[in-house]
């Protein structure tokens, strides 16, 4: 039991630093987005997607560890335009690093909304 909980805690860990560098990469996706650096704004989403994968990927082990069964639903979020989706996505970061201790059930889910929303705008962006 104290290993699964030792092995938890290191995993929770590595949320919180994944957490940090996708709201990191999206501040500088913004800052690409207002500079007009397309190459580095795809470089930045992309960049961050992976990120989201990677906490979304350890947020999922410390459930399935515990015995949590987690009900993902998939929520197509509109675009409007590029820039105020960034900083929503990196929001969305922002406002649930806290609940990395307290409630990771709604952690999974806001970083499984923040990696929806990046998906989507860095795909208009290729499109684009």
């Amino acid at each position: 039991m104290d290993a699964t909980r030792s092995s938890d805690q290191s995993r929770l860990e590595k949320v919180r630093m994944s957490t940090k560098n996708s709201i990191d990469l999206l501040d500088e996706a913004i800052k690409a987005q207002a500079n007009k650096d397309a190459q580095g704004l795809e470089k930045k989403m992309f960049l961050a997607l992976s990120e989201l994968e990677y906490t979304q990927f350890m947020v999922s082990l410390v459930l399935k560890s515990t015995g949590f069964i987690s009900e993902l639903r998939r929520k197509r979020k509109s675009t409007e335009d590029l820039s105020s989706n960034l900083v929503r996505a990196r929001d969305i970061l922002k406002e649930v690093e806290p609940l990395i201790d307290t409630d990771l059930m709604q952690f999974n889910l806001k970083v499984k909304e923040a990696k929806m929303l990046v998906r989507s705008l860095h795909s208009l962006s290729k499109a684009s």
